[in-house]
């Protein structure tokens, strides 16, 4: 990957888990006193799936976190990460994020999360491979990804600046 694209991917990458913390940690708050103003809260959950209460919120959020994991998969073999320790890392970087949100009383520790972050991650090493399969070089699954990257990413901050303003 020549030096431009791979600058372009990093930046992407750490953008994205910037998003990435403060949609999980921060529930997508629009200032510091509207964090300040939470009250604390901690619980953990050590039984996959196991909700005591109805399911059917649960669910949708279950899947979000499969899916907001995708992309840590494919940017980590973008940038020619192997895929058992791109997979390790995607399950680090979720044990991180729970840990934080137990430490700092900000939500829920749920091992469910960690599996379906995890699995996230691992859809995405097997989407980068599905890729590289059907259109033979990396360099062309780079570009392919890198573009949908830069797409999403527009699109994620017009929805982030819509959600800032109709909450503000």
């Amino acid at each position: 990957m020549r030096k431009r694209k791979k600058a372009t991917v990093y930046g992407l990458f750490i953008l994205y888990l910037m998003l990435l913390v403060w949609v999980i940690l921060f529930k997508m708050a629009a200032s510091f006193s509207e964090i300040a103003s939470w009250e604390p809260y901690r619980s953990v959950n050590l039984i996959p799936f196991f909700y005591d209460t109805e399911t059917s919120g649960h669910l949708s959020e279950v899947v979000w976190n499969g899916i907001a994991f995708i992309p840590f998969g494919i940017f980590l073999r973008m940038m020619d990460r192997n895929p058992v320790p791109t997979i390790l890392m995607g399950a680090g970087f979720s044990f991180l994020l729970e840990t934080l949100q137990f430490t700092f009383r900000i939500g829920a520790t749920d091992v469910t999360d960690l599996i379906m972050n995890t699995g996230g991650t691992a859809i995405g090493v097997l989407l980068y491979a599905v890729a590289e399969r059907l259109l033979v070089r990396k360099e062309r699954v780079d570009e392919l990804f890198l573009t949908l990257a830069v797409i999403g990413t527009v699109f994620l901050f017009l929805f982030l600046i819509v959600v800032v303003v109709m909450n503000a």
